[in-house]
């Protein structure tokens, strides 16, 4: 999966090109092509600021997670990928994540 790899972080309310927010950035210079804005206004706007600037580092973690548990759970379940519940929970977060949100490309 493609995205903007780096340290994202919310850098808290500022302006930019006349819009007021809080700005996700891999740095301060506010390069056009690393930065994300919620406007103030926006109900939760600092929160959903915190998530989108996390996402990367979860959706690294949930992979993570999902080979070792899956690791662990071959070994004693013959059916793993068909029976497996928390595996096609884990897999549907991270098939939303790579743009395919659908149900049926558990994997």
């Amino acid at each position: 999966m493609n995205y903007t790899k780096g340290e994202w972080k919310n850098v808290g309310r500022e302006q930019y090109n006349g819009y007021a927010g809080y700005c996700i950035t891999l740095d301060k210079r506010f390069s056009i092509d690393d930065i994300a804005i919620i406007p103030t206004h926006y109900k939760n706007a600092e929160a959903n600021a915190n998530l989108i600037a996390a996402a990367p580092d979860m959706y690294r973690e949930l992979r993570a997670a999902d080979n070792e548990l899956c690791y662990k759970c071959k070994d004693k379940c013959e059916s793993h990928e068909e029976f497996c519940s928390p595996h096609l929970s884990r897999m549907k977060a991270i098939n939303k994540a790579e743009g395919e949100d659908n149900e049926n490309q558990i994997t």
